[in-house]
């Protein structure tokens, strides 16, 4: 499991993840959609 997808798993804070990832909010509303779609 990637850093990011354990740390929205954790219920970290969105501006965590991002200062943790130099991801964009928009990177990391891209990730999640896909971690929800892949859990369906």
């Amino acid at each position: 499991m990637s850093p990011v997808l354990a740390m929205l798993e954790n219920g970290e804070p969105e501006e965590k993840i991002l200062l943790y990832t130099g991801f964009t909010p928009e990177q990391l509303a891209v990730i999640r959609e896909g971690r929800l779609r892949g859990t369906e």
